[in-house]
């Protein structure tokens, strides 16, 4: 999963083509109701996974980019 999505981020950052990029890997889905506050912060996502709950595209564009950023480089396979 790692790997494709850092395949992403050969797509230039701030467009729909890296946010579907991004979706085809963790597709976009409502958040959980147990347990979620109202009003949470979506940036406050602990794990790349959780930016497929904001409903925002380029929120969830910006969550998604802050994780694959962050994360060691891969060999592609």
């Amino acid at each position: 999963m790692a790997v494709r999505l850092q395949s992403c981020l050969d797509i230039d950052d701030g467009t729909k083509e890296r946010l579907s990029c991004y979706d085809a890997v963790l597709p976009p889905a409502p958040k959980p109701k147990a347990g979620a506050k109202a009003g949470a912060n979506p940036a406050a996502a602990k794990a790349v996974t959780e930016c497929k709950f904001t409903k925002e595209e380029d929120e969830r564009l910006s969550c998604y980019n802050g994780f694959v950023e962050s994360m060691p480089k891969l060999p592609k396979s």
